[in-house]
Formats: C-alpha cells, structure tokens, sequence
C-alpha cells in the first residue's frame, strides 16, 4: 500500500504533526452518522510528538471512553483558544454542554495526544 501511495520512495517523517491519531480496528459497535461519534469494538492510539510515536496504546471500547474523557477534561482545564484567551465556557447560541461537544470534536487530536 505504501509503494502505491508514495512511488517517489520512502514516505518522509512528519515532524510537523504533534497529537493522537486513533485508528479504530475493531468491528463497529454504535453508528453516528458523520463517523466521528461512531464507536467501535477496539481501538489502537498512537500518540505523536514531532512526527514520532511516544506512546502506543490498545484498548476495547469502554477503556477507550474513559481515556478519551480523561483526556478531554485535562485539555478543557488547560485549553487557550487560537486567539487567546480561557476555554470558551460560555456563547451566545450554545450550551456548556454544545462547546463541549464542540471542542471534543473539533480539538480531539490535541485533547488526546497530550
């Protein structure tokens, strides 16, 4: 897959990338339409730090949700918004509930790579 994926040779390191890529690699257990909700039976975690592994995880689905929660409530007490600023706790058109829904999606590779 590699070779038809990069014909000029060797893939070049990421050093650019910092944070978690989650690869779901068991069956599918709760579809949610648009897939990032969508839980699956197992999953393996690479956590990365300038285009290197520091950290390899495997875990089924409910070590997977309350790692993920850990994750996430440890980056919402920490979190400074592009811009600056505190973690959004509160919006015109949003609930607490909706930002977190929000910046559990949108900042996950960052909420899960720390």
């Amino acid at each position: 897959m590699l070779a038809r994926l990069f014909r000029e040779g060797a893939p070049a390191a990421a050093s650019w990338y910092s944070g978690a890529l989650i690869v779901p690699d068991g069956r599918l257990v709760d579809y949610v339409h648009m897939g990032h909700g969508s839980i699956y039976a197992h999953y393996r975690v690479y956590r990365i730090a300038q285009g290197r592994v520091v950290e390899a995880l495997s875990m089924g689905a409910e070590p997977f949700r309350a790692w993920r929660e850990r994750k996430f409530q440890a980056f919402r007490q920490t979190a400074v918004p592009p811009g600056g600023g505190a973690y959004p706790r509160k919006a015109e058109d949003m609930s607490a509930d909706d930002i977190d829904g929000f910046v559990r999606g949108f900042h996950a590779g960052q909420c899960m790579g720390r």
